[in-house]
């Protein structure tokens, strides 16, 4: 059972995550975060209308490309040039994913909180993920807030990594 839950954190993030336990992540120049106060998340101020949008397009095709278990259309989603994470890896691990477990990513408050000019995106969002496992039906559900880093490559805005902190234990069903 607790190998089944383990699972489920790791797969959260997909190999993509670093977690923290933190409530409050400070920014700093040159990395990942965001300060929580409350519900109140501050929207980056210096994002151009239609990069705003191709940003929040991009983030939108990672999660539910995921929820279609669309292998081709998410890996499309991923950088290839980044160091959280192996390309490869991720697509053998996905690949398993997708055989083996039904898994839903549900996002609100979706909201671009630091933006570098051509650089890097930071979007935060509340995140909730059910996972089924199909040979055994047995489920778990857990809810967190994430920073998703994308990058512009290839034309389009990709996931470089993720930063995911659970508000709440899992619950089996």
């Amino acid at each position: 059972m607790k190998k089944w839950l383990l699972a489920l954190a790791c797969v959260m993030v997909l190999a993509l995550a670093a977690c923290s336990n933190k409530e409050e992540e400070t920014p700093k120049d040159d990395g990942v975060g965001f300060q929580l106060s409350g519900d109140n998340i501050e929207e980056a101020t210096n994002v151009p209308a239609d990069t705003k949008k191709e940003i929040i397009a991009g983030f939108e095709e990672y999660i539910n490309s995921f929820n279609d278990k669309d292998l081709t259309r998410y890996l499309a989603t991923l950088s290839k040039h980044t160091n959280s994470f192996d390309y490869a890896e991720q697509e053998q691990s996905v690949e398993q994913e997708f055989a083996q477990f039904d898994t839903t990513r549900t996002v609100d408050k979706v909201t671009i909180v630091k933006y570098k000019e051509g650089k890097e995106a930071q979007v935060f969002a509340n995140i909730g993920i059910a996972r089924t496992e199909q040979a055994s039906g047995q489920s778990a559900e857990v809810q967190g807030r994430q920073v998703t880093v994308l990058v512009p490559e290839d034309n389009k805005w990709k996931v470089s990594s993720i930063y995911f902190i659970a508000d709440t234990p899992s619950h089996e069903q």
